[in-house]
């Protein structure tokens, strides 16, 4: 069965590089230079939607442990619906 996360997860890897490489251009980059607002901004940007990757694969990995859990107990299939259809 195919799993169809949110296309967040798959921005990961854009989302580290950007949000580590950011704050050595603004601290890089002179106050009075022209792009220093915009990076500053973008900088900002993406640490918020780092935040809400973070936050949003937490709560997938809580939810599957959750289910998990859910499925030893009652022993029965655990059907997912929504974005973690990943299970049987």
């Amino acid at each position: 069965m195919s799993c169809s996360l949110p296309v967040l997860f798959f921005f990961s890897p854009l989302v580290y590089m950007l949000t580590n490489s950011l704050p050595d251009m603004v601290k890089n980059t002179e106050p009075t230079h022209n792009d220093y607002t915009s990076l500053v901004h973008a900088h900002e940007s993406m640490r918020k939607f780092s935040m809400e990757v973070n936050e949003a694969k937490r709560k997938e990995e809580s939810m599957t442990q959750m289910f998990h859990i859910q499925k030893l107990i009652a022993k029965t299939p655990v059907r997912l619906f929504g974005f973690f259809n990943c299970y049987p």
